[in-house]
């Protein structure tokens, strides 16, 4: 939206300043020009004005129209009187720079109006020579219009993204009402992943979509019968590729809901491995997005730092250690290190704001400590990749 507005800026702006350039070609005396000059900028479509030492000296029309005033009000009026007043020290600040031939970049600001109206305006100033001292000109536009149009956008975006919060909420519950532990590791999956993200530079909307996929990568086990997920022993052949199915599963059982195609995708690829070795797909290298590339990385360290029904806890060293051997060869070197920083350095633990939910109580299901590991005393061996 505000490229849009610009570029229409820029639009009017130009033709105004290509009149000026036919005006100044045309031979014309001095005095002669300098009333068309006078003349052309008073029918602008652009507001503009002319201030000297903080008071308006010339106001076209259209400045007119946007503030209320009448000409003979406006001129000798300090030009800060029409600006909102917590948009005043900004503009005061760039007058100077302007007039200290700094930079004049387009800026946008609140005016108010003689009856009290609050519009926003976009403008350019520029800095002209008068009488040996500085004087402004400013050239500006209307864009209460867009102004509003972007509030409209945002609150309709807010409302989506409510939707969808309330979409993954629904489905991680799900998955957790099934499998407690399976909850507890999505919420500490999704805690690290976007910790990751963050210490990489990701921006606010890449981070805003792993957190979604992360607290429901694993929502395809659905499909997957209880007693495999909670076997404490080996699986079989057979019921391993059951669970490698599990990201299909998730695709098919997603894209019937309004999550986003890159959230869908990042949970699909969070078992896909660099060097073509993960599933469902034998994705490498970069044709595996960065944001499951992170994931993938936060799945593997907190599946083996927590209990899981075929084995205790490994331990976190063991889990860095994972990933430290394998990083460039499985995962993504730049995701690994980020990683080990947060650990190593910056002292990142599997926390959580306020309490986990505890879905213990639920008949048949093994209790999961508030870390969300397994409470139980098993120690049974077997293997069962994360």
């Amino acid at each position: 939206m505000k490229d849009y507005r610009q570029a229409e800026f820029v639009k009017r702006l130009g033709e105004v300043l290509r009149r000026i350039r036919e005006l100044g070609r045309s031979g014309l005396q001095p005095q002669e020009a300098e009333d068309l000059l006078r003349l052309l900028m008073m029918h602008s479509p652009m507001g503009m004005y002319i201030a000297y030492k903080g008071k308006l000296q010339f106001v076209n029309e259209e400045f007119g129209r946007l503030t209320g005033y009448g000409r003979d009000e406006l001129l000798g009026m300090d030009f800060l009187k029409i600006v909102f007043p917590r948009d005043r020290k900004a503009l005061r600040l760039k007058a100077q720079q302007a007039s200290e031939g700094g930079d004049s970049s387009v800026r946008e600001y609140r005016i108010l109006s003689k009856d009290g109206e609050v519009r926003w305006v976009m403008e350019t100033i520029t800095s002209l020579q008068r009488e040996r001292e500085e004087a402004i000109l400013g050239i500006l536009m209307d864009i209460t219009s867009y102004k509003e149009a972007e509030k409209t956008t945002r609150t309709r975006l807010g409302q989506v993204r409510k939707a969808l919060e309330e979409i993954i909420r629904n489905m991680a519950f799900k998955a957790e009402a099934r499998d407690p532990c399976t909850g507890a590791h999505q919420r500490r999956v999704a805690l690290l992943a976007c910790a990751i993200a963050q210490e990489m530079g990701l921006s606010e909307e890449q981070i805003q979509k792993l957190r979604m996929a992360a607290l429901v990568h694993d929502i395809g086990k659905i499909s997957v019968p209880s007693s495999i997920l909670r076997k404490p022993a080996r699986l079989t052949q057979e019921e391993f590729k059951l669970v490698k199915g599990h990201p299909q599963v998730a695709l098919d059982v997603l894209k019937a809901t309004e999550l986003p195609h890159a959230v869908i995708q990042i949970v699909l690829q969070h078992h896909e491995r660099l060097d073509g070795s993960g599933y469902p797909q034998g994705l490498s290298g970069e044709e595996i997005c960065l944001e499951a590339r992170i994931l993938a990385v936060a799945d593997v360290v907190e599946a083996m730092a927590s209990h899981r029904s075929h084995r205790p806890a490994l331990g976190l060293q063991k889990a860095l250690e994972e990933i430290s051997k394998n990083s460039g060869i499985l995962y993504d070197q730049e995701v690994v290190d980020a990683c080990l920083r947060l650990f190593k350095k910056k002292g990142f633990k599997f926390e959580e704001d306020g309490q986990e939910r505890n879905m213990a109580d639920m008949k048949g299901f093994p209790p999961c400590a508030k870390d969300g590991s397994q409470s139980s005393n098993y120690k049974g061996r077997g293997r069962w990749p994360p």
